[in-house]
């Protein structure tokens, strides 16, 4: 028997509701398609990433979102006065790329979260937001790329995983430069 996951469909509700006011918005109605995909997933997928974790009754996750979107816009702000980086169209302030920090601050906390099968699908979106910004000569990749980081790291920084039972960990050593994953079970 098939079952109806109300859950899942207030989520999706609210975000075709969230998109579909952004596409409506006078002020981007005049752009091209994929630019207004940049400029409502900028918001879409961080506050989605909200509405997930109060759909599970997690408002510690809420907190930690919060607090990750917050730092981070802190952080690239400041990047971006003190930077002050010509945009490819000849404006200031490219680097680093605001849209891309919200996008991935968003894919980052599910990815902490809830795991690597919550965040893949925010941070494919999010590649698009960050593609969207580069394909409007807004930003550079290196701009995209530099958001990403800030906004992972943050993430990773201000985020406990929802299951502590189990854990993903990026793993980074300086003095003998390497990359790597850690992952943990506990029984």
């Amino acid at each position: 028997m098939l079952e109806f996951d109300f859950q899942r469909f207030k989520t999706s509700l609210f975000s075709f509701l969230l998109f579909l006011m952004c596409t409506q918005s006078t002020a981007i109605q005049a752009r091209d398609p994929f630019t207004k995909y940049g400029d409502c997933m900028q918001f879409i997928i961080p506050t989605t990433s909200g509405v997930i974790s109060l759909l599970k009754g997690d408002k510690e996750g809420v907190k930690q979102l919060i607090a990750t979107g917050a730092i981070a816009t802190v952080v690239v702000y400041s990047l971006k006065y003190s930077v002050n980086r010509e945009r490819p169209d000849g404006y200031p302030y490219s680097f680093p790329s605001g849209h891309s920090s919200g996008s991935f601050v968003g894919a980052s906390y599910l990815h902490y979260r809830y795991g690597w099968k919550w965040g893949l699908p925010a941070y494919l979106a999010s590649v698009a937001v960050g593609w969207s910004r580069v394909h409007a000569d807004r930003h550079y990749w290196s701009d995209v790329v530099g958001a990403a980081v800030i906004a992972n790291l943050t993430a990773f920084f201000f985020v406990e995983a929802y299951d502590k039972d189990v854990r993903i960990i990026p793993c980074v050593r300086i003095s003998k430069p390497y990359f790597g994953i850690i992952g943990e079970k506990r029984f």
